[in-house]
């Protein structure tokens, strides 16, 4: 997996970059987040004996998390996920009752952050070091392209 670039400012975000990052979760896990201080990763929840009630991923994606360096990463999407998406949460058993968590850019700031042209599981998604050269490289038509923190 490529590493992430820390302390890539604010300059990044605002009216021409990110306004909000989205995180899709299942509405059973709002009270932990809330207790445990926001979401975490998969290795996170491990770490400190959080058991996630609906996780939203399944036994595939944690592997494939894994074999990518991200499963201590919290993926987040740099786009408000539309309805059709949301729907194959549900669809899939991976949340019986979906909800969208919207998160400010500055929680990114400072942390080791990937983003990628695409879901990170999928071998053919790129991955870069920064916001800007993601919209440099240019975000293929109909892909919800994600960051993993």
């Amino acid at each position: 997996m490529m590493e992430g670039k820390r302390d890539q400012g604010l300059n990044e975000f605002g009216p021409s970059g990110l306004e909000r990052l989205y995180h899709v979760t299942d509405r059973s896990n709002l009270e932990q987040i809330i207790l445990n201080g926001g979401i975490c990763s998969w290795a996170g929840t491990k770490e400190k004996g959080i058991d996630v009630q609906s996780p939203g991923g399944d036994a595939v994606t944690r592997l494939m998390d894994r074999r990518r360096g991200l499963d201590a990463h919290i993926h987040l999407y740099l786009s408000e996920p539309d309805e059709a998406l949301v729907k194959t949460y549900h669809d899939s058993g991976r949340c019986s009752s979906p909800y969208v968590l919207e998160i400010s850019p500055e929680a990114i700031v400072d942390r080791d952050t990937v983003f990628f042209d695409g879901d990170p599981c999928v071998p053919e998604t790129r991955s870069f070091g920064t916001f800007s050269e993601l919209e440099r490289a240019g975000i293929p038509e109909g892909v919800v392209a994600e960051a993993a923190v």
